[in-house]
């Protein structure tokens, strides 16, 4: 159990840092426009 618990938090925090890059990414070039 411990392990699948181990790899839901790595999944969600890659999801959460995606996110967060995508949404750097969009003001970024919405800046240089």
């Amino acid at each position: 159990m411990s392990n699948l618990s181990k790899e839901q938090k790595r999944r969600t925090a890659a999801v959460l840092i995606y996110t967060t890059w995508n949404i750097y990414l969009e003001r970024a070039t919405s800046a240089d426009l």
